[in-house]
């Protein structure tokens, strides 16, 4: 840059000797001078348009360095966000550029008609161009490449929210199942047992008096479970009982439980030590007492 200054000043100086060849009365002067301040400002703004468009094009590369850098399917949501932001930096300077070759090309033409030697400067000009022109097809590719980039993080965001989701239902069904097999095991643990006087359990359809003069208690066949305690039998494993010539009504193996009693017929208590035998034949226990 500094040797195509330097080679303006020298075409500039040049030019402005041609027109200074002879001796000017006073007003050719004041209009060679005026002319010279012209072009001197002309000339000023062409190295002003120069510098500006060889440092924007320095910052463009700059900033595609590190998009290109940056530019990944993981890359986090900052890093996304400064990709963007470089990319629309770029996409300003390159307007600049645009604008100020613009500038650049109607200086030149001035220069030119003010019968300045403007080749060197206009080869100058037009490998800006080339340069501005390739950076224009550099972000168009930069733009699909990251387009393409975002496509491939939708498609991510998309299974990952689709495995959320099939783990989230997965995670409902496996709760549900749970749920349902728990209350399954509950229901099959879940039993009744009722302690009550013979007469009244009889009159409340609990049990069935029949044979001779009613010597045989069952089980009614219509009993009311709202009467009963419910209990779990994994859990259960002694029913206080204290009344005198208690028996056991419902039938429940030998050996699954024991009898604690008392003197004077009294039965203390029902102690199961055999859970799973004890209500395989029946899941309700009724014990009764005269």
């Amino acid at each position: 840059m500094g040797t195509m200054k330097r080679f303006l000043i020298l075409v500039f100086l040049a030019a402005g000797a041609g027109c200074s060849g002879r001796q000017p009365s006073t007003p050719e002067a004041e209009d060679i001078r005026l002319e010279l301040a012209r072009k001197d400002s002309l000339l000023n703004e062409v190295f002003a348009s120069l510098n500006d468009i060889s440092a924007n094009l320095i910052e463009i590369k700059d900033r595609e360095g590190l998009v290109t850098s940056t530019a990944a399917v993981d890359a986090t949501r900052e890093q996304q966000a400064q990709i963007f932001a470089d990319i629309a930096a770029i996409d300003a300077l390159l307007e600049r550029n645009r604008a100020s070759l613009v500038h650049l090309n109607d200086m030149t033409a001035q220069l030119r008609r003010s019968n300045v030697q403007v080749k060197e400067l206009e080869i100058l000009v037009a490998g800006f161009a080339k340069q501005i022109q390739d950076k224009d097809a550099d972000l168009i590719e930069l733009r699909r490449q990251l387009e393409s980039m975002q496509i491939r993080i939708g498609e991510l965001h998309e299974l990952v929210d689709s495995l959320h989701g099939d783990a989230r239902q997965l995670e409902a069904s496996n709760r549900h199942l749970e749920e349902t097999l728990a209350q399954q095991i509950d229901a099959a643990n879940k039993v009744f047992y009722l302690i009550g006087r013979e007469r009244e359990l009889v009159q409340a359809e609990i049990l069935d008096k029949s044979g001779f003069i009613g010597r045989t208690v069952s089980l009614h066949n219509r009993y009311n479970l709202e009467k009963f305690t419910a209990t779990d039998r994994r859990t259960l494993d002694r029913i206080l009982v204290e009344q005198r010539r208690a028996r056991l009504v419902t039938p429940h193996p030998e050996g699954s439980y024991r009898l604690e009693t008392g003197p004077n017929h009294l039965l203390k208590a029902v102690a199961i030590t055999d859970p799973e035998r004890f209500w395989e034949s029946s899941k309700i226990l009724v014990i009764s007492y005269k």
